[in-house]
């Protein structure tokens, strides 16, 4: 599995978390985004974003938890 980073950002002012996942070496495919129904966190998917991207070679940002003001 790939690692993966999680971030504390803050876009104009309002807060948010992501979670970075780094493609595999050599990797080619695109780069997922993830979007969440609004309800839970990126902490709740645990680990399936990463091995979905490990699973098809892709990179995977996940975006974004719920808005921390």
């Amino acid at each position: 599995m790939q690692p993966c980073t999680l971030q504390k950002i803050s876009i104009q002012g309002i807060g948010l978390e992501a979670l970075s996942i780094a493609a595999p070496a050599g990797a080619k495919g695109p780069t997922l985004v993830f979007l969440h129904e609004g309800l839970g966190s990126v902490r709740m998917w645990r680990d399936w974003p990463a091995l979905l991207c490990a699973q098809l070679g892709c990179a995977g940002p996940v975006s974004y938890t719920h808005l921390t003001l």
